[in-house]
């Protein structure tokens, strides 16, 4: 890896980090706009009860002026490693703040957002200051993606069996667009989302080949 290209990479990565964190900031999903939740999910993980015990979520997420200064400094640090990627000084910190973002938002919610924990890890190789050891590290980040995509192929076509139920897409996708479709009665996306509940084909289908094309 050159250069040019841990430029080119660390800006790509950035920039969706920070399109993310944008998107989420306007849905109320960042600590300053949660709005202190009552609850906070530890379970049995030592992860979740240290980040409770060392009172991080007091600061965090209980106090405004905290979950502000939380939420300024992971978008800075963010924009930051989009205009100077070759600065670690910008990339170690936000992967650190996304770390305990994750966290935050994951208790609070008192459910793991799975389609966010990538994050947490993706900017790890660009820790290194050498680029032969940040290429390394990015292989390594590759194929560790490739095994989790394997996995949860044999989740679900050996363990689970949902590849095997038909009506899978369909419950999955009623399970996560109920909320959407009660708030939001009207509009473009609602149809389309109603014309995919009325063809479940479509849905179930598309759920196989998703499943095929993790195992691949």
């Amino acid at each position: 890896m050159d250069k040019r290209q841990r430029i080119i990479l660390t800006r790509l990565i950035a920039g969706f980090l920070l399109a993310s964190l944008i998107m989420r900031y306007k849905e109320s999903v960042t600590p300053s706009t949660i709005q202190n939740p009552p609850l906070f999910l530890v379970q049995l993980d030592i992860t979740y009860w240290s980040y409770k015990l060392a009172g991080l979520h007091a600061l965090i997420i209980e106090h405004h002026t905290g979950a502000l200064g939380f939420d300024l400094l992971i978008f800075g640090f963010c924009a930051g490693a989009c205009l100077f990627p070759l600065r670690r000084i910008f990339v170690i910190p936000l992967s650190l703040l996304l770390f305990l973002y994750l966290i935050s938002i994951n208790g609070a919610s008192m459910h793991h957002l799975h389609m966010f924990a990538g994050a947490a890890i993706v900017l790890w190789p660009f820790w290194a200051a050498d680029n032969n050891t940040c290429l390394l590290l990015w292989q390594a980040m590759r194929y560790y993606t490739c095994f989790l995509y394997a996995m949860a192929f044999v989740w679900k076509a050996i363990f689970l069996d949902s590849f095997f139920y038909w009506n899978q897409g369909l419950v999955t996708f009623k399970a996560n667009l109920v909320g959407y479709l009660y708030y939001h009665p009207r509009g473009l996306l609602s149809d389309w989302y109603r014309w995919c509940i009325r063809e479940d084909w479509f849905l179930n289908l598309g759920c196989i080949l998703v499943i095929l094309l993790e195992g691949l």
